[in-house]
Parts: C-alpha cells; sequence; structure tokens
C-alpha cells in the first residue's frame, strides 16, 4: 500500500477534513490526557483544601490542648496549695482546740471551788440563821456589860433582838480593841450554880451579872472564840 504523500509530509487531515499537522491517534490521545490532567489537577485542589482544613483543624485542637495544660497545672499548684492551708488550718484547729480543752479544765476546777466555797457559806448562812438569834441576844449582853456598843433595851430593861440597830463594818472594825481589852479585863473565873431547878453557868466580873441557860453552848466556848475572832 503505498503512502499518504501527505503524510509523509507530516500533514493530516481530521474528521471535518481539516488540515492537521499531529497524527490523528496522538491528537486524540493528547486530548485525552489533558481532560485526565485537568480531573487530576481538580482532585488535587480539592486534596489540598480538604487537607488545609484538617490542618487548621489540628492547630485549633493543638491550642486547645495546650490551653488545658494550662489550665491543669493551674489547678495542681492551686491543689497543692489548698492542700497546705488545710494542713495550716488542721493545725490551728488542734491547737484551739488543745486551747480550749486547757480552759475548760481551768473553768471545771474553778466552777468546783467556787460550788464549794457557795456550799459552805450556805451552810454558815443556816448555821447562822439558825443560832443568829442566840448570838445577838449574847453580843447584846456582852455590849450591855462592857459598854463599847449601844444595845437597845424594853421596858424590863432587857436586850431586845428586834431593836438592835444595825451596825456598820467600819464600826464593829474600830470597836474590836475596845471590846477586847474590857472583856478580857472584866472576865475573871466562871461558876456553876442551881436556881429555879436549871443548871446555869454564871460569870463573874465586875460589871454586871450575866447569866446563860445550860442548853446554850458553853460560855467559856464562845470567850474561846472570841478570842480567835479578834
Amino acid at each position: 500500500m503505498a503512502k499518504d504523500p501527505l503524510a509523509q509530509a507530516g500533514l493530516y487531515f481530521d474528521e471535518v477534513s481539516g488540515l492537521q499537522i499531529l497524527d490523528p491517534d496522538v491528537r486524540q490521545k493528547s486530548l485525552e490526557l489533558k481532560e485526565e490532567c485537568k480531573v487530576f489537577i481538580e482532585d488535587f485542589g480539592q486534596f489540598q483544601k480538604i487537607t488545609g482544613q484538617q490542618i487548621q483543624m489540628l492547630d485549633e485542637i493543638a491550642k486547645d490542648v495546650e490551653r488545658e495544660k494550662k489550665k491543669a497545672i493551674g489547678a495542681k499548684f492551686l491543689l497543692n496549695s489548698m492542700q497546705r492551708q488545710r494542713e495550716a488550718k488542721t493545725q490551728q484547729l488542734q491547737a484551739l482546740i488543745a486551747e480550749k480543752k486547757m480552759e475548760l479544765e481551768r473553768l471545771c476546777t474553778e466552777y468546783e471551788a467556787l460550788h464549794k466555797i457557795e456550799m459552805e457559806g450556805n451552810d454558815f448562812i443556816n448555821q447562822f440563821m439558825q443560832n443568829g438569834k442566840w448570838w445577838m441576844e449574847l453580843v447584846i449582853q456582852l455590849h450591855t456589860a462592857t459598854g463599847c456598843l449601844p444595845a437597845a433595851t424594853d421596858g424590863d430593861g432587857v436586850g431586845t433582838f428586834g431593836s438592835l440597830p444595825p451596825v456598820r463594818a467600819d464600826y464593829v472594825q474600830s470597836m474590836k480593841p475596845c471590846i477586847k481589852l474590857k472583856w478580857r479585863g472584866m472576865i475573871s473565873s466562871t461558876s456553876l450554880c442551881r436556881s429555879e431547878g436549871r443548871n446555869e453557868e454564871r460569870r463573874t466580873c465586875s460589871g454586871p451579872m450575866t447569866t446563860i441557860p445550860d442548853q446554850q453552848p458553853c460560855f467559856s466556848t464562845f470567850s474561846a472564840s472570841l478570842n480567835n475572832i479578834f
């Protein structure tokens, strides 16, 4: 088969009878390659876009991780600080508890002492109220005998408890030396005698005579008590 002289010259006709300088087969393959390259470029662009989005998302995740890491470090430091504060607070509370316990023991001891003093005071008040009338009558007789303190009397010259005016403490303190000296100077001896069927204790002195019934405390005991008081 004889070759086409145009083909030998490098000229070809296409399907529309157009003059071409490329072989139709090569041209067709070139067009197919062009289309494939175009598709590849489009796919690569899409891949690049997707990759960029993924990179951006990873950057955001990295930033979030870094931020959370800093938060975790700060929380760790805060936790350690809170733990130290709790330990210090616990020590303070333990010291306060120990102090309060000591104060409680001191207050309990003080309360017991005060309660004991109160009971003794109440006993003394009760005893004084029970024996107060007799003691007041005896003091009236002593005041009348010594002349150191005024003693109120009724119509018979006998000292009365209800009519005795109140004596101030400073007045009694100022009169103590006088009572002591006159008491010791006037009492010389004691004797027992029988009068009107009762035993009575008679005190002999340079002043008025005073008798005391024997069911009351011994007169010498009162004398010793008075000496102890003064």
